[in-house]
C-alpha cells in the first residue's frame, strides 16, 4: 500500500493546510507514490465532544480547558492516524504550518530499521520527541487506541505532554530525525520541511488579530470590525518568500483559486493582500 501522509488542520478549508498539502506533492519527484489525506478537527466528532472538559499538561502543571476553537487544538488528533491506516502500512502526521521546501519522498521511503516511529528530538531540554512531523510503521504502533487514550487524558489518567512527547514510548522504538525534516523557523540549504512554530508569524495571517480567543472575541463584530481592530496582530514572517512562492504556484495549478481567496480574505481567515501577493514577482524555493 502507498505511503500517506495526513495533514491534520482545523478544516479542510485551512489555508496553512491546503499549502502544506500542496506543497508536499509539488516538490516531489514520486509524488504518484503517496497520497495525501486531511485529518480534519470538525470532522472528528469524537473529539468535539470533550469540548468544554479540561486535560493536564502536565503532572505539576494546570488544568486546560479544550476548546476546539483553540489555536492548536487539533493536536489532539495526531495518534489517530496508525487506527485509521488499519495499524499497516507507512504514514506520515504533519503539521498544517509546515512547507515542503525539498522532496518528502526521502523521508517516506526511510529505513526505519525496526524503529516504530521517527521524530525529531525536543529541543527546549526536556525529553520527548516533536510530533509535529511523526513517520510511523503503523503496524507497530498497534497498541495506539486513540479513543482510549483521549478518554484517559480527559479523565486525568494520562497527561498530555507525555502523551503528544512520546514519552510513553521506550526510547529504542524511535528513530531521531535529522532536524532538516523538521526545520523549526530556520530555513537553510539542507532543510526539507520548513516548520512555522512561531505562531505569531504564520505568513498567511499577517496583519490580522492574533490570539486564541480571536473568533469569540472579534469575528462577531463583521469584517469592518476585524479592520478595525487594535489588539495584538500577527507579524510578518521572515520566510515569507517561501509562502508566496508556494501560494503563488498552488493558484497556478488549481488547487486554489482566486475567488476562494478572496472569500478567505473577506471572512478574516486569511491576511487581507492575500490576492496582491499572487501579482508579485515569482521566487523560486
Amino acid at each position: 500500500m502507498k505511503p500517506v501522509v495526513y495533514v491534520h488542520a482545523p478544516s479542510r478549508r485551512h489555508l496553512g493546510a491546503r499549502l502544506t498539502a500542496f506543497a508536499l506533492q509539488a516538490r516531489s519527484a514520486s509524488a504518484s507514490q503517496f497520497e495525501v489525506r486531511y485529518l480534519a478537527l470538525d470532522e472528528c466528532p469524537e473529539l468535539l465532544a470533550y469540548e468544554g472538559r479540561s486535560f493536564r499538561w502536565m503532572n505539576t502543571g494546570r488544568d486546560i480547558r479544550w476548546s476546539r476553537r483553540a489555536g492548536q487544538a487539533f493536536i489532539l488528533l495526531r495518534r489517530r492516524v496508525p487506527e485509521l491506516m488499519g495499524f499497516e502500512g507507512r504514514a506520515l502526521l504533519m503539521d498544517p504550518d509546515i512547507l515542503a521546501v525539498g522532496d518528502v519522498w526521502e523521508l517516506l521511503s526511510r529505513d526505519l530499521q525496526g524503529c516504530a516511529l521517527a521524530c525529531r528530538p525536543r529541543i527546549d531540554g526536556r525529553a520527548g520527541w516533536s510530533s509535529a512531523v511523526m513517520l510511523m510503521d503503523c503496524a507497530r504502533l498497534r497498541h495506539w487506541r486513540w479513543a482510549a487514550e483521549l478518554q484517559e487524558l480527559f479523565e486525568g489518567r494520562r497527561e498530555l505532554g507525555s502523551w503528544q512527547g512520546l514519552t510513553d514510548e521506550p526510547a529504542h522504538r524511535v528513530q531521531p530525525l535529522e532536524p532538516w525534516w523538521n526545520e523549526l523557523d530556520t530555513l537553510t540549504p539542507q532543510t526539507r520541511l520548513l516548520h512555522f512554530t512561531n505562531r505569531r508569524q504564520h505568513p498567511w495571517m499577517t496583519g490580522l488579530p492574533f490570539g486564541d480567543d480571536f473568533d469569540t472575541e472579534v469575528a462577531s463584530r463583521g469584517w469592518l470590525g476585524r479592520l478595525l481592530w487594535r489588539g495584538p496582530r500577527y507579524q510578518p514572517s521572515p520566510h515569507e518568500a517561501v509562502f508566496v512562492s508556494v501560494l503563488q504556484h498552488a493558484v497556478q495549478a488549481g488547487a486554489l483559486t482566486r475567488a476562494e481567496l478572496n472569500a478567505m480574505a473577506r471572512a478574516g481567515e486569511v491576511r487581507s493582500d492575500i490576492l496582491p501577493l499572487l501579482d508579485q514577482p515569482v521566487k523560486a524555493h
